[in-house]
């Protein structure tokens, strides 16, 4: 059954209009068609570059071939999702890897966020929807796009596996099919890290036109000058190909410059040192070893709010931007 906040709110990614709705398919007034599949629309527009091949890759050849499909795993309460255990270092770190096969519940992490109080969120780059559900139990009411089919799919059947509420999209944050001024919040965490300068600017500037009045988005990027992230670029630059999915590092400055340019006023806060996925909130599920990253980057965080020199070196920042008012 079609999503019926989905179907009340999306417009063509490409014009922007509304769709006409049909059992398969939806179609803009200039001809753009985009299919349903198994209840999810697919919002790609074919003329941008991939951000990230796979994940696109994956939704062109389902729907090449629907029979491809893989069916859902019938969960029960308390289970794992196959796929989360088979993709939770691709999203979450390889501080996961050592858990992968003896997850006894997902790795939800705690976002930094007020009290939802029934607010619509976006979740760019949504995943198996790790970052939506723990919206949803803030209080949130999540909309998650991501390029990938298996992944909404997924995230969708987790949300209903933990009986909490949310829609999901075939989509591109650099294009999305949603009408201005929707979301009171945008969020996305270890997602635009990965794109290319123009491709952050692209969506960038979605996020401010999405946003509703009084609204923020809050998105987490890596830096140029964390310890952790210096090594990585060294042994980068030194051992490994360069690949269109690589984490780019991004000085604070220009982080601050280009989201304040982009969508309006921005503040930055630390998120993490040692890591750009420290999560505290999974230090049951983490070896004795990771669990001493989490600590130590959760010290000099809290070092930061006081000496906020120490800021200047983290490894992962959020960046809150909120739009200014448009004069009337």
């Amino acid at each position: 059954m079609l999503d019926p906040w989905l179907k009340q709110h999306l417009v063509c990614p490409r014009t922007r209009k509304p769709l006409e709705w049909h059992e398969e398919y939806l179609v803009s007034p200039a001809g753009h068609r985009y299919p349903i599949v198994d209840d999810v629309p697919i919002m790609l527009v074919e003329e941008l570059p991939d951000t990230n091949p796979i994940r696109f890759e994956t939704t062109r050849k389902q729907l090449a071939d629907p029979l491809s499909m893989p069916p859902d795993p019938g969960l029960g309460k308390d289970e794992i999702d196959p796929y989360v255990r088979d993709q939770v270092v691709c999203t979450c770190g390889h501080m996961y890897d050592p858990i992968r096969d003896t997850m006894k519940r997902y790795p939800i992490p705690e976002i930094r966020l007020p009290p939802g109080e029934g607010k619509r969120l976006l979740d760019i780059g949504c995943g198996w929807g790790r970052w939506s559900v723990a919206a949803a139990r803030k209080g949130y009411v999540p909309v998650g796009i991501d390029p990938s089919i298996d992944r909404v799919r997924v995230a969708r059947r987790i949300m209903k596996q933990l009986g909490l509420n949310g829609s999901f999209v075939v989509a591109d944050g650099r294009c999305m099919p949603f009408p201005d001024g929707v979301f009171e919040v945008v969020f996305s965490n270890g997602v635009l890290q990965h794109f290319s300068p123009e491709s952050v600017r692209l969506t960038l500037a979605e996020v401010q036109r999405t946003l509703a009045p009084g609204g923020f988005s809050k998105i987490q990027m890596a830096t140029l000058w964390g310890p952790r992230n210096v090594m990585m670029a060294i042994k980068k630059k030194l051992f490994v190909k360069p690949g269109p999915f690589l984490v780019r590092y991004w000085p604070q400055g220009k982080l601050r410059r280009t989201f304040t340019e982009l969508i309006g006023p921005t503040t930055i806060s630390v998120d993490g040192f040692f890591s750009i996925n420290p999560q505290a909130s999974d230090l049951d599920l983490l070896p004795w070893k990771y669990r001493c990253v989490v600590h130590s980057s959760d010290f000099f965080r809290s070092l930061s709010d006081r000496a906020g020199w120490v800021g200047r070196f983290a490894d992962s920042v959020y960046l809150q931007s909120e739009p200014e008012k448009k004069a009337t």
